[in-house]
C-alpha cells in the first residue's frame, strides 16, 4: 500500500512563506501568485492559502490588497548584511572564483609600491599566525581585501567589500576555523607568496592561474584535503 502524502496545513504554508520574505527570496513590494495558484502548489485548497495569509498579515510581513492581489510588506532595514548571512560557503566560493582570477590580472597592471608593502606586510602577519586560526582568518581576509584595492577600480572594490563582509561574518568564520591546521595555514602561506610575487613583477596570467589554485585549495581545505605539501 503506498504511503499517503503529508497534508500540508496553513502553519506550514505560512512558515514557508515566511521563510522567504526573511531571506529576501521575495523582495519588498513584489507579488505573491495568486491564491490558486499557492493552493495548487501545494496541494490544498484556497481555504488554508487564505489562512496562511492572514497569518502573514498579522505578522506584518504581507499586505492584502482586494482586488490587486498580496504583496510583500516587510522591508529588510539591512539588506546587505541579510544577504552577507545568507549566503553559503559554496555560494562564497564561486563568486570569489568568478572574481579574484580577475583581481589579480589588475594588480598586476595597477598595483603601486604602497599596495605591494600593504599584502607582504600581511603576509608576514599570517605566517606568524600558523597556530592562530582566528589571528590568520582576519589577517586573510585583509590580504585579499587589500589584493582588490591594487586594482584601483573602485567598483570591484566595492564587489569585493561585499564578498569580504561575507567571509568576515561569524558564522562564516566559525565553520572555516576548525579547518585550519597549521599545515593547512601553511599551505595558504605559502600559495600568498607565490601570487603576490607574480603581481609584483606584472604577471597578470601567472597571478590569475595561481589564485585559481589558492581557491581550489580553499575547497579542498573545506573538504579535509589540505596536505602540507601543497
Amino acid at each position: 500500500m503506498r504511503d499517503s502524502p503529508i497534508k500540508r496545513g496553513a502553519a506550514d504554508i505560512a512558515a514557508d512563506l515566511k521563510r522567504a520574505i526573511l531571506s529576501g527570496e521575495l523582495m519588498h513590494a513584489e507579488k505573491l501568485p495568486a491564491e490558486r495558484d499557492l493552493a495548487a502548489a501545494n496541494g490544498v485548497a484556497r481555504g488554508t492559502v487564505r489562512a496562511a495569509l492572514r497569518r502573514l498579515a498579522e505578522d506584518e510581513l504581507i499586505e492584502i490588497r482586494h482586488g490587486a492581489g498580496v504583496f510583500v510588506a516587510w522591508e529588510n532595514p539591512n539588506p546587505v548584511q541579510a544577504l552577507m548571512e545568507a549566503v553559503n560557503d559554496g555560494d562564497l566560493l564561486a563568486a570569489r572564483l568568478a572574481l579574484e582570477p580577475e583581481l589579480c590580472r589588475l594588480a598586476a597592471a595597477s598595483a603601486r609600491a604602497a599596495n605591494i608593502e600593504t599584502m607582504a606586510r600581511l603576509c608576514v602577519r599570517m605566517e606568524a599566525a600558523t597556530g592562530e586560526p582566528s589571528t590568520f582568518l582576519e589577517a586573510d581576509a585583509s590580504w585579499h581585501a587589500a589584493l582588490a584595492r591594487c586594482t584601483g577600480n573602485r567598483l570591484m572594490i566595492g564587489m569585493f567589500d561585499q564578498i569580504s563582509a561575507a567571509r568576515r561574518n561569524d558564522q562564516s568564520m566559525e565553520r572555516r576555523r576548525g579547518a585550519m591546521t597549521p599545515d593547512a595555514i601553511a599551505a595558504f602561506n605559502a600559495q600568498h607568496r607565490q601570487i603576490l610575487a607574480a603581481i609584483r613583477v606584472g604577471d597578470g596570467d601567472r597571478a590569475s592561474m595561481l589564485m585559481k589554485r589558492h581557491l581550489d585549495t580553499s575547497r579542498a581545505n573545506a573538504a579535509g584535503e589540505v596536505q602540507a605539501s601543497l
